[in-house]
């Protein structure tokens, strides 16, 4: 299947979103692959390559910058994510994406502390 063509066939309805969604999810799916499907806009695909172990770095930085929060905090939970990039999303007041980074083996540990204690301080504000 020519890679390039494979969100335009999704919106002609030749590939279905749940077979996008399998191949975004699949270890076994190149490289190449997983970009192309970075293109698509569902966002269950999405998630499936901000998930997958094997998604390109490029892939899960553009995840990162232009994903919603669910997108967010799936590329800050998936071990594959660089330390720069984790460091990047860090700049948020979303606890739950916060407390992704801050279980992320991945993020330096200054990362991981500033994340955790940042999320702790904005829930505590919340109780108030």
């Amino acid at each position: 299947m020519d890679t390039s063509k494979i969100t335009g066939l999704h919106q002609i309805g030749v590939v279905s979103g749940a077979e996008l969604e399998q191949l975004a999810r699949s270890p076994y799916t190149s490289p190449r692959v997983l970009a192309e499907l970075a293109n698509s806009s569902d966002t269950y695909v999405q998630l499936a390559l901000a998930e997958n172990e094997h998604t390109p770095e490029s892939v899960l930085f553009a995840l990162g910058d232009r994903g919603n929060i669910l997108v967010q905090i799936a590329v800050a939970s998936n071990p594959s994510s660089p330390a720069y990039l984790l460091q990047r999303l860090s700049n948020t007041d979303e606890v739950e994406l916060l407390e992704a980074i801050a279980s992320n083996s991945s993020a330096r540990d200054n990362t991981r502390g500033l994340c955790a204690s940042l999320a702790e301080h904005i829930k505590r504000q919340g109780r108030l």
